[in-house]
C-alpha cells in the first residue's frame, strides 16, 4: 500500500451524503482526497458496474469506466475494479492482497442475490428492514453454511439495531456474540460497519 493511503468505510460517506452534503463536503468531513462512486445494473445474467473516481477538492471526475461480466463472475469483476483503482490512485497492493485477487472464484448467483438483498435491507436501518435483512442472511446461511459474508451480516444486525436505539448496546453485544459462537468460521465483525457497503 502507498504511504498515507487509507480506504474508508463506505457507510461513513453514505451517512454524511444522506444529509445532503456535496461531494466536496463529504470528502472534507472524512479528510479524504478522493471518492469512489459506482452503480451496478443487472441485465439478465450479466452485471454492469459503472465506476467513477472523484477528486475530493474539485468534485471533478478523475476517471470513470464500465466493467461487466456474468453474475457468477462477480468476484472477477470486482477484482478488475480493485486493480484499476489501485493503478489510478498509485497504490501498491500488498502480496497478500494480490494473492486474494488471484483467488477469484465463481459465486453462487442465488447466494449472491440473498447477500445483496440482505445488505440493501440492512442499509435502510429501519426495524422492518433489519428484520428482512436478518431473514435474507439466514437464508444465505442455509444455502451456504460457510459463507462468512452471510454470518457477518447476521452478526451485524444486533449492532445496527443498537445504533438506531432499538435495543440497548449491552443486549446487542450479547446477542451478536451468541450468533458468532454458532458460526463455523471465526473472525466475524459484529460492528456492522462492513455490512453497509452495498
Amino acid at each position: 500500500q502507498r504511504a498515507g493511503l487509507r480506504v474508508l468505510n463506505p457507510s461513513s460517506a453514505r451517512r454524511i451524503a444522506e444529509t445532503g452534503a456535496s461531494g466536496r463536503e463529504v470528502a472534507a468531513a472524512l479528510e479524504a482526497d478522493a471518492l469512489v462512486e459506482g452503480t451496478v445494473q443487472r441485465i439478465g445474467p450479466r452485471l454492469i458496474m459503472d465506476m467513477r473516481l472523484i477528486d475530493g477538492r474539485t468534485e471533478e471526475v478523475v476517471w470513470s469506466d464500465d466493467f461487466s461480466g456474468a453474475q457468477v463472475d462477480l468476484r472477477t469483476v470486482l477484482n478488475q475494479v480493485t486493480l484499476v483503482l489501485a493503478e489510478r490512485t498509485g497504490a501498491t497492493l500488498s502480496p497478500e492482497a494480490q494473492a486474494l485477487l488471484a483467488e477469484a472464484a465463481a459465486i453462487d448467483p442465488a447466494l449472491y442475490e440473498l447477500l445483496l438483498q440482505g445488505r440493501y435491507e440492512a442499509s435502510l436501518l429501519t426495524e422492518e428492514s433489519l428484520n428482512r435483512a436478518q431473514q435474507y442472511f439466514g437464508q444465505a446461511i442455509v444455502r451456504d453454511s460457510m459463507s462468512g459474508e452471510a454470518w457477518g451480516g447476521l452478526v451485524a444486525i444486533p449492532g445496527l439495531r443498537a445504533q438506531q436505539g432499538m435495543v440497548p448496546g449491552d443486549e446487542a453485544r450479547v446477542l451478536a456474540d451468541s450468533i458468532a459462537a454458532l458460526a463455523p468460521i471465526r473472525d466475524l465483525d459484529p460492528a456492522g460497519e462492513a455490512l453497509l457497503t452495498v
